[in-house]
């Protein structure tokens, strides 16, 4: 007999008997020996998985509940015992177990608990399986962040339920304002694995300013080019992590079609927003810099009158003008009926800078042939417009 363990129950009377509550309770046995290393070792588990066989089919509810707890047994055996007990019942609860498991257990190797409850949400096929797989994988305990084993889950239950994956990553945004972090960042990464479907709500996203970053974030990773307009419209938050964040995505898009904005950012007052305008630039490649820079003449040499109507405005969160920025003047001039920009969008002119770090107002420029970089164009991107202007 083990050093804790208590009497052995005897299943099969139990069995005959009918007696529910013993089996229920044999299901809690446990018998702990020492191996040779002195280490503690249950090997109770026989009787608990004969238990969970003989519970089987029982139609009653403290049994049904009692199995569904046996899906956490640490013996492989009892646990898949468990999985075929409940597999066909098409139960709510059930069916939340299964998900439970197949979304929070890990899966080492030569354990096929997992991959029993996934065959066996499958054949149950109840509709809201996708949804509540990716809310266990989602929410479930601990640190551990989603790995190539929960893709491969999710895309096999995306298969045969593909019908609600859109209605589940419009779900998946709230949790990107979770209190655990790690709940966050499985999120995230949920929603980049639901592509194309999460595009939309991730775009949605960029106007709430507590999941702006992680959801431009995710939309670098997912790299469609349709998602440049509306960051090139989010590239001017007044946070500059927002910027940070939004400049790394453009980069990781790779469309050229947002070098010109990226070029004005690589003059922001932030280092930090700076450095990840200028990287990303160098993943446009210089084709992209070049136009990037002819624009940005082009748009210099223009009436100052002009520049005013086309650049950005600064504003605050709330989409007023923000309190000392160069649109101030202009506001004030303005008449109350003009409508106000969207908030949230720094003036891009703000962020031109003198190098000593003092506001520098940008003079009208002439154009030729011959002509130079714009003034402020950054060290990194003088070599890319000369050797292009030498072509």
């Amino acid at each position: 007999m083990g050093l804790f363990s208590r009497r052995r129950p005897n299943v099969r009377r139990l069995a005959r008997r009918g007696d529910v509550a013993g089996l229920i309770c044999a299901l809690e046995h446990t018998d702990i020996v020492l191996d040779r290393q002195g280490r503690p070792w249950d090997v109770g588990g026989p009787v608990r998985r004969d238990a969970v066989e003989a519970l089987a089919g029982r139609d009653d509810p403290a049994a049904l509940e009692a199995l569904i707890g046996r899906l956490s047994d640490e013996d492989e055996s009892v646990r898949l015992a468990a999985i075929g007990a409940i597999r066909h019942r098409p139960d709510d609860q059930v069916i939340r177990a299964l998900a439970g498991g197949v979304g929070s257990w890990p899966s080492p190797e030569g354990d096929g608990s997992r991959a029993e409850a996934l065959d066996a949400l499958l054949e149950i096929g109840h509709p809201r399986t996708l949804e509540l797989l990716v809310v266990a994988m989602v929410r479930r305990a601990g640190g551990r962040p989603l790995d190539e084993s929960d893709a491969s889950s999710l895309r096999t239950v995306q298969a045969h339920h593909g019908e609600t994956v859109r209605e589940v990553t419009w779900r998946l945004i709230a949790p990107l304002t979770d209190d655990r972090v790690e709940v966050e960042d499985r999120a995230e990464t949920m929603l980049t694995w639901l592509e194309p479907h999460s595009l939309e709500p991730l775009v949605a996203a960029l106007d709430r300013p507590q999941v702006r970053c992680r959801a431009a974030r995710a939309l670098g990773t997912l790299r469609d080019n349709r998602a440049v307009g509306p960051l090139v419209d989010t590239i001017f938050d007044q946070d500059p992590t927002v910027r940070r964040t939004v400049a790394r995505a453009l980069g990781e898009i790779k469309d050229p079609s947002a070098a010109g904005v990226l070029l004005r950012s690589s003059r922001d007052p932030d280092y930090g927003v700076r450095d990840a305008a200028i990287g990303a630039l160098d993943q446009l490649g210089a084709a992209a810099v070049m136009v990037a820079v002819a624009e940005l003449g082009t748009a210099i040499a223009a009436p100052p009158e002009q520049r005013l109507l086309e650049e950005p405005r600064s504003v605050d969160a709330r989409g007023s003008v923000a309190a000392g920025s160069p649109d101030a003047e202009l506001a004030t001039a303005e008449t109350e009926a003009e409508a106000e920009p969207a908030g949230g969008v720094a003036d891009a002119s703000a962020f031109e800078t003198s190098d000593d770090g003092e506001s520098a107002p940008v003079s009208s420029h002439e154009t030729s042939g011959n002509a130079e970089p714009p003034p402020g164009t950054p060290h990194r991107l003088l070599t890319v417009f000369r050797c292009g202007r030498s072509h």
